[in-house]
């Protein structure tokens, strides 16, 4: 015997349809006066005449329709109110970005370009592309597939967030600025995605304006230790708009400062302001940084949160917070219709990181300037990102039973001492000296067999000793 499914009448739901009805004869016969054009005053008229609402509207409080109501009956209501969401989501969209536009949000590329003769920057960016910069601007792509063709799903972007992308870059071009962005959250719940979503989206707008030509390889772009993130900063010191990405940032905790790689990132990011570096850094909490660093120097922070999905007990991801910690002194958040001072983000954002019981709370809902949701689509090779993980996660082999980094073999080459010195005897302690000698043959080796290793780490010494 089959069920019948009921459903309950909710008697505000007649109220709520006279309501609808009113409403769709104020539009039939409204002017154009509002803060609504005539064209998107139809658009929103025709989604609330569709047949399929419209018999929802009209049937639905009705209890002989409720009587009969049918499973398909469910799957169609379902579908029509998925329908009008979307619909009703791109409207809004549309009509948001012609507001932001009719406010005057608008790029001047001929002052723009003045800036850029005047401040002599087409010496270093000959080839900055400023008709593909407007047409980026007014148009941003809505989605971009992965940069080395590695999958045929789309990644969606948010354009609100590609205009700021674009700010930024025009900050970094004419007013020599580098760009720090955090990615934050519980494990599990995007961080990693997110960030090579972005990595993805900075390199195809970094190409299509004229400003690199570095080809997109995951492995000189993307790292999951401190140390082999130094390390690219020091192969690619001198190359303008060097994306690099940190996966786990952990070991960045402030409870670490002295250790010689945390002390050297912070000294960079304070240092290296001017080197036009974009550097994108995974944590699983905004505390964990020190909190001057975060407030002189992280420019754009996505906080990545979970919604439960009650039908099936798992978490739905992509939910994002997007925060600025603007240049300036002034920045305006859609999310809160309204102007943000910077002094308020500092003061707001100073307390919580001070009180670690706070930090390990989601960032303030008043300080948020823009809601949105990514999908779940890797800015890159997800197979590949993992087998360089694995690769990355392999310590350099000296001798059966001792492993250490490339670097850390570099300091002992450079400052070994010879055998003899050693304090023992090469006939009273043959096991000893035999274990030292592999040990020194070993890590010699490395270095003498290749010259460019050996100049790659000499180099980041002489950068290290000149800073200090």
């Amino acid at each position: 015997m089959s069920k019948t499914i009921q459903i309950h009448k909710n008697e505000d739901l007649e109220v709520s349809y006279n309501n609808l009805n009113n409403s769709l004869s104020k539009l039939k016969s409204n002017d154009l006066d509002g803060d609504l054009t005539r064209k998107q005053k139809n658009k929103i008229y025709k989604i609330l005449n569709n047949n399929n609402w419209q018999y929802i509207c009209e049937n639905i409080t009705n209890n002989k329709y409720l009587d009969k109501f049918e499973y398909n009956d469910l799957n169609n209501l379902y579908n029509t109110l998925n329908d009008f969401f979307d619909n009703v989501k791109d409207i809004k969209n549309d009509i948001d970005i012609e507001i932001f536009f009719k406010n005057g949000n608008l790029l001047d590329v001929t002052k723009l370009r003045k800036l850029y003769y005047k401040y002599g920057r087409d010496k270093i960016f000959p080839n900055f592309k400023f008709r593909r910069l407007k047409k980026l601007f007014e148009n941003p792509p809505k989605r971009l597939r992965a940069m080395d063709n590695s999958g045929k799903e789309y990644i969606m972007y948010d354009p609100f967030i590609i205009r700021k992308y674009l700010y930024a870059i025009i900050q970094m071009v004419i007013n020599e600025m580098d760009l720090l962005i955090g990615y934050v959250g519980g494990e599990g719940l995007g961080k990693s995605c997110a960030c090579s979503q972005d990595i993805n989206l900075l390199y195809y707008l970094l190409t299509e304006l004229g400003l690199i030509d570095y080809k997109y390889n995951l492995k000189e772009m993307w790292f999951n230790s401190l140390d082999s993130f130094l390390e690219a900063e020091d192969t690619f010191f001198n190359q303008k708009f060097r994306i690099l990405g940190l996966d786990e940032g952990n070991e960045l905790n402030r409870q670490e400062w002295q250790n010689d790689n945390v002390k050297t990132f912070f000294q960079r990011l304070r240092r290296e302001r001017f080197n036009q570096r974009i550097k994108l850094i995974c944590l699983p909490q905004l505390g964990e940084l020190l909190t001057s660093i975060v407030l002189s120097r992280l420019n754009f922070i996505f906080a990545m949160n979970g919604k439960q999905d009650v039908t099936t007990g798992t978490i739905m991801k992509g939910f994002c917070n997007f925060y600025i910690i603007p240049r300036g002194n002034i920045i305006y958040s859609p999310f809160q219709k309204r102007e943000i001072l910077k002094s308020e983000i500092i003061d707001t954002l100073g307390v919580i990181l001070e009180d670690k019981k706070k930090f390990y709370k989601s960032l303030p809902q008043k300080l948020i300037i823009k809601k949105f949701k990514r999908n779940y689509v890797w800015g890159f090779n997800k197979k590949k990102y993992d087998k360089v993980l694995k690769e990355s996660n392999k310590l350099f082999t000296v001798f059966k039973g001792i492993k250490m980094t490339e670097k850390q073999a570099y300091y002992y080459y450079k400052a070994r001492p010879k055998l003899k010195d050693w304090n023992m005897s090469r006939t009273e302690d043959k096991e000893m000296y035999a274990t030292l000698q592999k040990l020194d043959r070993s890590i010699c080796k490395l270095f003498e067999e290749d010259p460019d290793r050996l100049l790659k780490y000499d180099k980041m010494l002489e950068r290290k000793r000149s800073q200090e």
